[in-house]
Parts: structure tokens; C-alpha cells; sequence
């Protein structure tokens, strides 16, 4: 006969095991697995997640969507207002691939932070939209990350100068390597070119991005006339340069471009002088910019004359855009130098067989001490009928670093004319 402590013990021994498969079915209903994020709740009414999907009509799950994708569809799957699906703009494949790009050559490098971006021309659609940290932060570089942007500031200089009539395209400016200024203490203050360029017109001086010849343009040197620090500010303010592009996902910073009134609340009353002018010209010296600024600038030159607004989801039917101020003569001649660039200038390594582009490098003083640098590009393609603006920089790595984003645009176009032929020619 089977005693009473036994059953009683059998008993107790069942109800723990009951108890604990109760608690853990419980726990992992209350803790949903990556793959099962696709189940979650997402508006009151279904309580399932949209279905998204790539520009490809690639369905994007949880399981299976590497990171950099799905950070993307974290950003608008709360969205009530779109629906049971989501369609993104983003290139799935492209968007890792740029990511993994990036990070390769940043920490080759000693870069910290970097960020790539490509967007549709006309339709405002981004195809890739990357950040990469080695910090913590959740930041988004690409839309909320602030720079100095350096040198990819030229084009829009070049544009506003002819704007105004201050130089023609022909004209040529001597560069001996550096140009020098007496200050208010009658001392020589030194404004230095990268290299001796020789007489340069501007189509060539966007190529080889010399120094010189926009300390000239912007500021003024001997008998040539500058534009002067208020419309550099509001030339580059047209092409929405230190200010919102209007994309609603993710969030993004506006950001700033240097003038006497910052000048005047960040340094304790100081006054504008030239010397901050021909920095600004270059575009060192206060500017805060984000990649998805430039992205948008850039393809404003692109496209003859107008921006768009940048959006992650696929929209073939409506889309806002603002129109620039600019000749189409103009624009013809600031992009034969952001193509001088890729052929024989600062861009160079990307000059390839089938992929036909225009682009403009910077290199951009990260700090004060000049310890750290930012490496920018800028660009767009096809060249003679474009349909695609990008921006790839890489921040903070050390100062005479030579690799940079250029390396991480080469990797990208590679990959492009093998993967997707069809982004690099606009039927």
C-alpha cells in the first residue's frame, strides 16, 4: 500500500511542475523573440504589425532583416496612418552593404562615426540611409549627427558667385599655395592651399579643390570682388544647408552656418572679421551639417534646380520639392567641376569603367586642436542624366588620415555596377 506522505509528496512535486510550466509559458508570451516582433501589437484595432517591405517588394521580417534594415522599420512601423503595409524606399541588400562598407573602412581607419546616404533626385526616395558609431549613441548620423563639412561646401560657393555676377567661369586666380592678410594687429595671418595649384578657373578649382580661389571668391583677394559672409549664408540657406530637410522619419537636426551674430554669442562679443569669411568659404570654422542636408543640397544641383523632400517610404506619386533661383548655365558649369573631380581631381578613384559620376571631397577640421578630421564626399549619377544624390562621410579620425569616404564610395559603385546595374544608367 502506497503511504500518504507519498501520494501527498507525488502531489506537491506535480503542482511545482504545473506552477513552472505555467510561469514559463507565461514569460515567454510576455517576452516576444526577434522573430516573433512581427506579432506584436501595433495599433489598437489588429494588434499585429504592418507587413513591410523594400523597394525590390522584399518583405522585411524581424528574423531575418539585419540590423541596419530593421532600425529603419523601427522608425515608421508606429506610423497608424500607413496602413497594414509598409512600403519602404529603402534597397535592403544595398543598405547593408553600404553599412558593412562603412565600417570596414572607419575602422581601418580610426574613424568613430560615419554615415551614407543615396536618394532619388526627383522623388525624394532614399535607397540607403546608414549610421555607424562605436559609441553607444543612439543618434542617427545621417539625419541627426552634426559636422563640419569642409570643402563639399565649394560647389554651392561656385553657384552663388556666379549668381552674382562677381566672377565668369573663365577667369582664372593664381594660387601659389596660400594667401596672407593683415590683421587688426598688423601681423600676417596665413590662409593655406593643400598644394600650389597654378591659375585655375572655377570649373577646375571644384576639381582640385583649391583653397585659394574661394578664399578669393567668398571673402575677396587683391582685385577680385567677394560674396561676402551674408550671402554666403543666404545662398547656402537656399539649398537648405543648416536647416531641416522636412523628412518626418527618423528624426533629424538642423544644424547652423556660421555668421556674426553666432560668432558674437559663441566667442563673447567678438566681431566678424575677413578671416572668418575666407574659413566659411572652405567650409571650416562653425558650421554644423548633416549628411541628409548635403544629400538633399547636392541633388538640388543635380537636378538643375530643385529639392526634394527626403522620405523613407515609397512614393511614385506625389512628392514636394522647391525650386532654386539658378541658371541653367550655372549648374551646367558647377557640375563639369564636380565631374573634372572624378576625372582628374581630389575624386579621382572612383573614375571606372561604366559608372559615370560627379562628386566633390572635403576634408574638414573636427576639432580645434587639429587633432581630428571628417571625411566627406558628395556627389551624384549618372552623370548626364542624374537620378540618384549620395553623401558618404566618415568622422573623426585622426588627424593626415588619407582613406577615407572615397574608399567607401569605390566599395559601393563596385558593388552597384555588379549587383544593381540598373541604379547607374537612367533610362
Amino acid at each position: 500500500m502506497i503511504s500518504r506522505k507519498v501520494v501527498t509528496a507525488t502531489v506537491v512535486i506535480l503542482l511545482l511542475i504545473l506552477a513552472f510550466s505555467t510561469f514559463k509559458n507565461t514569460e515567454e508570451e510576455s517576452t516576444p523573440s526577434k522573430a516573433n516582433l512581427a506579432k506584436e501589437e501595433n495599433t489598437e484595432s489588429d494588434h499585429t504589425l504592418p507587413q513591410v517591405f523594400d523597394r525590390r517588394n522584399i518583405p522585411l521580417l524581424s528574423s531575418t532583416t539585419p540590423t541596419q534594415v530593421w532600425q529603419l522599420v523601427e522608425e515608421v512601423k508606429n506610423n497608424k496612418d500607413l496602413g497594414n503595409e509598409i512600403h519602404l524606399s529603402i534597397d535592403g541588400e544595398l543598405q547593408n552593404y553600404l553599412y558593412d562598407s562603412l565600417v570596414k573602412v572607419a575602422e581601418s581607419n580610426n574613424y568613430t562615426e560615419g554615415a551614407g546616404v543615396i536618394m532619388d533626385i526627383t522623388t525624394g526616395e532614399l535607397i540607403s540611409l546608414v549610421s555607424y558609431s562605436q559609441s553607444d549613441s543612439k543618434v542617427n548620423n545621417s539625419t541627426q549627427g552634426l559636422f563640419v563639412p569642409g570643402s563639399i561646401i565649394k560647389p554651392f560657393i561656385a553657384i552663388a558667385a556666379l549668381k552674382e555676377n562677381i566672377i565668369t567661369p573663365q577667369k582664372e586666380i593664381l594660387s601659389l599655395g596660400s594667401i596672407s592678410l593683415r590683421d587688426q594687429n598688423g601681423e600676417f595671418l596665413i590662409f593655406k592651399d593643400w598644394k600650389a595649384h597654378g591659375y585655375i578657373d572655377m570649373r577646375k578649382a571644384i576639381g582640385v579643390s583649391s583653397n585659394v580661389y574661394f578664399y578669393a571668391i567668398g571673402g575677396g583677394y587683391e582685385d577680385q570682388e567677394g560674396l561676402g559672409i551674408e550671402k554666403i549664408n543666404r545662398y547656402l540657406e537656399l539649398f537648405g544647408i543648416g536647416q531641416e530637410t522636412g523628412i518626418k522619419e527618423p528624426k533629424e537636426s538642423a544644424g547652423q552656418i556660421p555668421n556674426p551674430k553666432w560668432k558674437e554669442e559663441k566667442y563673447n562679443g567678438n566681431k566678424w572679421r575677413l578671416a572668418d569669411t575666407y574659413l566659411t568659404s572652405i567650409g571650416q570654422h562653425g558650421y554644423a551639417v548633416t549628411p541628409i542636408q548635403m544629400t538633399r543640397a547636392v541633388a538640388g544641383l543635380a537636378s538643375f534646380g530643385y529639392l526634394p523632400t527626403p522620405t523613407l517610404l515609397s512614393s511614385n506619386t506625389t512628392f514636394e520639392k522647391t525650386s532654386l533661383p539658378f541658371s541653367l548655365e550655372s549648374f551646367q558649369i558647377v557640375k563639369e567641376g564636380m565631374k573634372y573631380s572624378v576625372v582628374n581631381g581630389t575624386a579621382s578613384g572612383l573614375y571606372m569603367e561604366g559608372v559615370t559620376l560627379a562628386a566633390k571631397t572635403g576634408t574638414a577640421e573636427a576639432d580645434a586642436n587639429k587633432e581630428k578630421i571628417h571625411s566627406w564626399l558628395i556627389g551624384y549619377f549618372p552623370y548626364n542624366e542624374p537620378k540618384y544624390a549620395f553623401t558618404f562621410m566618415l568622422g573623426y579620425g585622426p588627424w593626415g588620415e588619407e582613406t577615407g569616404a572615397v574608399s567607401v564610395a569605390e566599395n559601393v559603385f563596385k558593388w552597384l555596377k555588379k549587383n544593381r546595374p540598373e541604379y547607374l544608367t537612367n533610362p
